[in-house]
This record gives structure tokens, C-alpha cells and sequence, in this order.
């Protein structure tokens, strides 16, 4: 069986793409060329890794079990190379739409001190654990619970969540509802990564409209779809002229973590993962 890494690279980018134009787009080579290297990865395991319909690629059963060991492959082969080769000088972080902006400040001394070969470079991306464990990143920024054998999550702050809704909004009843209060109304969520989920609440709220970024959900909420609820740092980092941002009564606060992959030896990572750690100690400070 003639598998090779440029092969698993391929499938594990036309799964993250949605496509094989975008994924042919995102690796710099023809869709022909993208195709025929799918094709024969299949072939060469004897087994239909995605399924092709007129709506896009899903993945098969096996290709969901291979998914996670072409993963673990690439970053493996990854990090034996890095190994041999020039040593590390970025500590790589990825964040999805929000980066607190307590965080550079915060990591960057401590990496001078402990790590003085290494400098922070922060990447945003809709897809952070997934570029995390494909190896293209050290650490990523998560706000969500983390549920998985192969990621630590370490917590490093909190936030505030606050209610976003239209300007002349026709649920303008909200901004001085509760937390449980806040269930009457249909809720915008953002099921990528967004820090809102219907369980949160006792009585779970109507889901008005879902979508799959930050920049969806901020224009839903805007055209009056729904309300939104969001860390507060998006009312300060992310304006809108068609939204306002209100405090919540009794809300309960987002968990800022930094995810790093479970035995990931690379002194970048470890020199993240130590900052988390320290930074998560008893006299932890709030975000």
C-alpha cells in the first residue's frame, strides 16, 4: 500500500475545504491534479473516503475514522522534519474571530523570558482545532468546551457575555430580561464557533436562524432575525451600524482556553502550554 504524506494532505484539505476547487485553490495546484491524487489515495486503501453529490463532499464512515489518523500522520511527519531541520523562532497561535487583546501583552513577555528564541505570531481561522491538529499551529484560543483525547484546553481567562440585537429592533424587550428571561426569544447561533449553544439555558430558547461565522451571525442579528450573545469583547471589537451591544443580567461568563495537542513536543507548543498554566494558576486574573 504506496500511501504517501501528499496524499493525506490532500484529503484532510478537501475535507476541511468543503471542495475540490477550494481545496485545489488553498494547495496551489490544478483541480485535475487534486482529484487524481484523491482518487488514488482511495484506490490505494480500497476503500471510498468521500462521497460526491451535486451539494459538495461528505465524508463516508471511513473516511470519518481516517480523518482523525491522516491527521495525526501529517502532524507527526510534520514534527519529525521540524526536528531536523532550522529550529523554531514563531510560537504559532490561531484564533477563530475574536483575540483577546489582553492576551499578545500578556504571553509576549513571558515568552522573552522563558523563550527567548521564540516570537508570537497569531493567525485567525474559521477552522483553529482543525489546523491545530493537522500541526499547522502550536496552540489555539477556544471558548468552547473541549472534548477530545488528542487536546488539552487549558483556561486563561473569562468573559462577560453581553446581548446583541438590531438597531430598532422588534425584540427590544430583551435588553432588560434576565439570563433565563432571554429563552422567550429566537436566538441567532453561530454552530462553528460561536460560545452560545440552547443548552445553556433551562428552558432552551427557539433557534431563529444557525450559520457558520462570526460575519453570518453579526448580519443575521443585524437584519433583526434573531437576538445574538456574544463575549462582550465584540462590542468592542467588532462595531456594527446596525447592532447594540447590552449587558445581561445573570449571564453566565465565557471560558477563555488555550488548546494545545496532548504530547506535542515541540518547544513552541510546551512554551505556550507553560504560559497557559502558570496563567491558569489559583490567583488567576480575569479577562
Amino acid at each position: 500500500m504506496d500511501v504517501e504524506i501528499r496524499h493525506l494532505r490532500a484529503f484532510i484539505e478537501v475535507v476541511h475545504s468543503g471542495s475540490i476547487t477550494a481545496a485545489a485553490r488553498r494547495l496551489r495546484i490544478g483541480q485535475p491534479a487534486l482529484s487524481r491524487t484523491l482518487t488514488q489515495l482511495e484506490s490505494r486503501l480500497r476503500v471510498r473516503l468521500v462521497d460526491r453529490g451535486p451539494r459538495g463532499l461528505t465524508l463516508t464512515p471511513a473516511g470519518r475514522r481516517f480523518l482523525p489518523e491522516a491527521q495525526a500522520a501529517v502532524a507527526q511527519f510534520d514534527e519529525a522534519v521540524a526536528s531536523v531541520g532550522a529550529d523554531e523562532v514563531h510560537a504559532t497561535l490561531g484564533f477563530s474571530w475574536l483575540l483577546p487583546p489582553w492576551l499578545p501583552p500578556d504571553l509576549e513577555p513571558w515568552l522573552r523570558d522563558h523563550q527567548p528564541a521564540l516570537t508570537l505570531r497569531v493567525r485567525r481561522t474559521e477552522r483553529p482545532l482543525e489546523e491545530l491538529r493537522a500541526g499547522r499551529l502550536h496552540a489555539a484560543v477556544h471558548r468552547l468546551p473541549v472534548v477530545a483525547d488528542d487536546l488539552v484546553a487549558i483556561p486563561v481567562g473569562r468573559e462577560p457575555r453581553v446581548l446583541t440585537i438590531a438597531r430598532g429592533s422588534r425584540f427590544a424587550a430583551a435588553v432588560d430580561a434576565s439570563w433565563d428571561e432571554l429563552a422567550r426569544f429566537p436566538v441567532v447561533l453561530n454552530r462553528a464557533n460561536g460560545t452560545t449553544t440552547p443548552d445553556l439555558w433551562r428552558s432552551r430558547p427557539k433557534e431563529a436562524v444557525s450559520c457558520v461565522d462570526f460575519d453570518e451571525w453579526l448580519a443575521y442579528v443585524a437584519a433583526d432575525r434573531g437576538i445574538g450573545i456574544v463575549p462582550a469583547l465584540a462590542a468592542e471589537l467588532a462595531p456594527h451600524p446596525g447592532v447594540t451591544y447590552h449587558p445581561i443580567k445573570d449571564a453566565p461568563e465565557v471560558t477563555v482556553s488555550l488548546v494545545t495537542r496532548a504530547r506535542d513536543r515541540r518547544p513552541a507548543a510546551t512554551a505556550l502550554a507553560d504560559w497557559a498554566v502558570q496563567r491558569s494558576r489559583p490567583a488567576r486574573r480575569q479577562a
